[in-house]
């Protein structure tokens, strides 16, 4: 007579998923995406992130902030100076006749993820508003930070993920600011 222990029936609550069968892989996805939304309320740059990841990314993104019009109609604080450009086009462009930094081209080369481009605006912005830095001594302690980023040579401080200034549209920009030659084939 065979042993029927190893025989025996699962429980029928439990269900039982054998390869190539699904697996609930979507319901996981989902508790996960529900906590990260809940978690992104407090801060507008990781709600942004999360609205472009979500399954309803483009009903949402078009309504909040994903066009020039609104982007100029919220204004950007400037880079290196207290004061309010009608674009983070506009503050990218001042910095660039005024000061030769060229924000983009720094970000691309030092080639950091989403988190350290966050950082690097958050402590850009800490740097101009908190410790009113000028802009020389802004921009050597901001080219050091982030090359020193970029390379490994320092871990990211967390410290900077938190936005400075509440919805600030260069967090936005640097949040979803792709680097081409990653793109490229």
């Amino acid at each position: 007579m065979p042993d029927e222990t190893f025989l025996s029936q699962p429980p029928q609550n439990e269900q039982i998923f054998i390869y190539p069968e699904n697996f609930p892989y979507r319901e996981l996805d989902k508790k996960l995406q529900d906590e990260l939304h809940s978690a992104s309320e407090l801060d507008p740059v990781l709600h942004a992130w999360c609205i472009e990841d979500s399954d309803e990314s483009s009903v949402e993104m078009d309504a909040s902030l994903s066009s020039e019009e609104e982007e100029e109609d919220c204004g950007c604080r400037g880079l290196l100076e207290d004061t309010t450009h009608h674009s983070v086009t506009d503050a990218l462009k001042h910095v660039a006749v005024v000061y030769q930094f060229q924000f983009e081209n720094e970000l691309r080369e030092a080639k950091l993820d989403i988190y350290g481009r966050v950082a690097c605006v958050n402590l850009l912005r800490t740097l101009v508003f908190a410790e009113r830095l000028s802009a020389e001594d802004t921009l050597k302690r901001w080219r050091d930070y982030v090359q020193k980023l970029g390379k490994g040579e320092i871990q990211l401080d967390t410290h900077l993920l938190q936005s400075y200034f509440p919805d600030d549209p260069l967090l936005h920009f640097a949040a979803n600011f792709v680097v081409q030659d990653e793109w490229d084939d």
